[in-house]
């Protein structure tokens, strides 16, 4: 699944260096494109555990662009993904960089 973001699925490819520690990181982002609106909306429910494992950095330069190209229209995941989106300010850097949340 890699895109213009560079986050990519498959065994280590959330970490890009091997680590089968970040699998269950790259399954939950495969599972963002996933047609089903319920695989969707339980990955979405768990966007703050993307961003721990991937970093600030990571958070802004590679999920949330990630998550602009992958968008569905679907009320109840753009709901969703609002939710988790507001408490994402610690997650991208602090305050000095939740512009980066403006998409």
């Amino acid at each position: 699944m890699a895109g213009a973001s560079g986050l990519g699925t498959g065994p280590g490819a959330a970490g890009g260096d091997g680590d089968d520690s970040l699998y269950p990181i790259a399954v939950l982002i495969d599972k963002l494109r996933n047609e089903d609106v319920q695989l969707r909306l339980n990955s979405i429910k768990k966007l703050s555990t993307i961003a721990l494992a991937l970093g600030v950095e990571r958070t802004r330069s590679e999920l949330l662009p990630f998550l602009t190209d992958i968008i569905y229209d679907e009320d109840e995941v753009l709901l969703a993904l609002a939710e988790q989106l507001g408490n994402f300010t610690g997650l991208v850097g602090g305050p000095d960089f939740a512009h980066c949340l403006l998409w």
